[in-house]
C-alpha cells in the first residue's frame, strides 16, 4: 500500500505489530541512499515513495479471517 505519508505508514505498521501482524517496508530505503552504491543522482521520486510504500502480508495460507482483520485495522487507523 502507498500512503499518503511515512508519518501514516508508520501509525499503520506499530499498530500491524502490536496485534501480530508483520508488515514489510518495501523497496525501502531507497537505494540511491545506500552508502556502498555510492549514487551520483537524488532520486527523488525514489525516496518519496520508498518512505511511504508498506507491503502487507500475502501468503497462500492467509486466512479469510487475517485478511478481514488487516483492513479493519487499516480502515480503523
Amino acid at each position: 500500500m502507498l500512503f499518503k505519508s511515512e508519518a501514516e505508514l508508520l501509525r499503520i505498521e506499530s499498530a500491524f505489530k502490536e496485534n501480530g501482524v508483520l508488515p514489510r517496508r518495501y523497496f525501502y530505503p531507497s537505494l540511491d541512499t545506500l552508502p556502498y552504491l555510492e549514487a551520483d543522482k537524488v532520486c527523488t521520486v525514489s525516496r518519496d515513495i520508498s518512505s511511504r510504500i508498506l507491503c502487507l502480508p500475502i501468503y497462500p495460507c492467509l486466512s479469510t479471517e487475517t485478511v478481514s482483520k488487516i483492513i479493519n485495522m487499516i480502515r480503523d487507523i
